[in-house]
């Protein structure tokens, strides 16, 4: 599984799952480029594997980047006796 931040204007920073990612773009994408079904499935791939932005004019940005979030197994290292 690939994880990602997500930037977008006016927002803090999110992390996503790759099929969270697909989810928020797919309508985005659909609207901006007038697409649906399988076409739009295929545009989708394409976004996430070869670019990391969506332009949505001057200001306006929404950035994707793939990243690692370790998740800790044991916490107790962390807490104070």
């Amino acid at each position: 599984m690939t994880d990602y931040v997500l930037l977008e204007t006016g927002q803090d920073e999110r992390f996503l799952t790759d099929a969270e990612l697909m989810d928020y773009l797919r309508p985005l994408v659909a609207k901006q480029e007038s697409m649906e079904g399988e076409a739009l499935e295929r545009m989708l791939h394409h976004l996430v594997d070869t670019t990391c932005e969506l332009n949505f004019g001057p200001g306006q940005y929404l950035q994707w980047y793939e990243t690692t979030i370790d998740h800790p197994t044991n916490l107790s290292r962390f807490r104070r006796s």
